[in-house]
């Protein structure tokens, strides 16, 4: 009985800490579509801002190949895999690049204006994406 409350206790600490650190949170959500190795892709990109700041971002882009690279998807995601620059997992017809950057990532390139909301979505709006 002892280990059960010990167990629920953790989950509660843990649940509020998620609730603490999400707390003022926006998300801006985007995606567009368009074309990469020959072959149609759609990326979304998910934006996390709190107090102005961006905390941290996230890309996918899911690519429906050709035939041609179909058959040699495996090498075409050693290759991508080998850059480093994304994950990239197989999805039906095709290849999802995934990569990431916390707000750590962006302070330490000296970004440090303060990012509004409305103005990022309208900047990402002009590049071509739709936001919700």
């Amino acid at each position: 009985m002892k280990a059960r409350h010990f167990i629920m206790i953790i989950i509660l600490v843990m649940a509020i800490s998620f609730v603490i650190s999400n707390k003022g949170v926006e998300k801006l959500v985007c995606t567009t579509e368009g074309d990469l190795y020959e072959s149609p892709s759609k990326s979304t990109l998910e934006i996390s801002i709190k107090d102005n700041k961006i905390k941290d971002m996230y890309i996918s882009i899911d690519v429906k190949l050709n035939d041609e690279l179909m058959q040699q998807r495996d090498l075409l995601m050693q290759n991508i895999e080998a850059q480093g620059k994304s994950q990239v997992t197989k999805i039906d017809g095709g290849i999802r690049l995934s990569s990431g950057m916390s707000g750590s990532y962006f302070a330490s390139m000296g970004i440090t204006e303060d990012t509004k909301f409305n103005e990022l979505k309208e900047v990402l709006e002009v590049q071509g994406f739709k936001c919700k």
